[in-house]
């Protein structure tokens, strides 16, 4: 039960938990240089689909849903055998990871992912409640002012350490 005194019921839960691993996704997606279709926590099988990742990034990208759903599940940091344990309900993030050069490939965004932690719960909520995003939600949850891409400063900042929507300043 929360500090409101709601206590979110077991479909709740599960659609808050699947909106969290989504965004994992769509965040790593766009962090790393690729382009969010729509991400949908709705109908049977809720998904992200993206393109234009940068060759070498799909582990990451395959990686960043598990560890979104772990790291809210757990409220920490979750180690490897936390990630075992969330690829183990999560077949085709697991197939696509094996396939992108396996755990230890897609490990290396983690600190990517903690910097970008804020951007993920304000993407999980508008996900959660909406049921869908597109680019533009990603980018907004990023504090991005232009569109993303391989020519976007604020990804640039925040792939160096920066925070998602500060400045140089």
């Amino acid at each position: 039960m929360s500090n409101t005194g709601y206590a979110l019921s077991d479909t709740e839960l599960s659609r808050l938990t699947t909106a969290f691993h989504e965004a994992g996704h769509a965040v790593a997606a766009v962090v790393l240089g690729g382009r969010v279709h729509r991400a949908t926590v709705d109908g049977e099988h809720p998904h992200t689909e993206c393109d234009r990742l940068p060759a070498g990034t799909g582990a990451a990208v395959s990686y960043a849903g598990p560890w979104a759903e772990a790291r809210w599940t757990l409220g920490r940091t979750p180690g490897p055998a936390d990630i075992h344990r969330a690829l183990a309900t999560h077949r085709a993030d697991d197939r696509a990871l094996c396939a992108a050069g396996g755990p230890a490939a897609g490990s290396e965004v983690v600190g990517l992912l903690e910097r970008c932690w804020p951007a993920i719960k304000a993407l999980t909520t508008r996900l959660y409640f909406r049921g869908e995003v597109d680019h533009a939600d990603v980018c907004a949850a990023l504090g991005l002012t232009d569109d993303g891409g391989p020519s976007s400063f604020g990804l640039a900042l925040i792939c160096s350490g920066k925070a998602p929507g500060t400045s140089i300043a």
